[in-house]
């Protein structure tokens, strides 16, 4: 029973998210501002760094989830205003189609690209290519790879320094012979001030904005 309904299942949503990014719904386009902006990259990379500083909690979750949204589309607002976005996701033509397409996003997707995962998997963004230019579905499968590559990339930078703050204040206490406090309490506020003292913030949101 398991072995028939989960392949199917996992055919029918897949088929269901290519057919709503292929028609042009308010629908389709949330789903695409969430997987071709820069919301997977931020806020993979707001959610590592909370699990480092050992915010664990659900509201701060819930934090990082807003903050990304807002950067995202902060991060893409030059593709989203020529599009219209957002007074345009909510009026149709005569089709009942939203006036607003995912193509719009093609020319973000195509500057954050990597190009060894472009290379690996055929896609070339230059106009001249013999190969012409590539469809949305590969573009944004290619971008998507690519973001997650980087958000793991610049997580891995920023959960380093925290684990070994957090190693030496275990093993800080442990000298000490203080069993009764969390070594969480000690590190949490070392860690947020190492974090400003080293520019943190305006270091983290250039890398995520894409800003030189």
């Amino acid at each position: 029973m398991r072995a028939r309904f989960f392949p199917c299942a996992g055919t029918t949503l897949a088929s269901y998210c290519s057919h709503m990014l292929e028609t042009d719904t308010p629908v389709s386009l949330l789903l695409s501002l969430l997987l071709f902006t820069s919301f997977i990259k931020i806020a993979t990379v707001l959610s590592i760094c909370r699990y480092g500083l050992g915010l664990v909690g659900f509201e701060f979750g819930a934090v990082c989830l807003l903050v990304s949204l807002a950067l995202a589309v902060f991060a893409g607002s030059p593709e989203l205003k020529a599009a219209g976005f957002p007074e345009s996701l909510f009026t149709k033509n005569r089709l009942g189609q939203t006036s607003v397409s995912v193509e719009s996003l093609r020319p973000f997707m195509e500057r954050r690209i990597d190009a060894g995962i472009a290379k690996q998997f055929n896609v070339t963004v230059d106009s001249e290519s013999k190969g012409g230019t590539p469809s949305v579905k590969s573009l944004g499968l290619v971008f998507v790879l690519s973001e997650l590559k980087g958000a793991f990339q610049l997580g891995c930078l920023l959960l380093v320094p925290l684990v070994i703050i957090d190693l030496l204040g275990a093993h800080l206490l442990a000298l000490l012979g203080v069993q009764h406090l969390s070594a969480n309490v000690v590190t949490l506020p070392l860690k947020i001030m190492t974090f400003i003292a080293a520019g943190g913030w305006g270091a983290l949101g250039k890398k995520l904005l894409g800003v030189e």
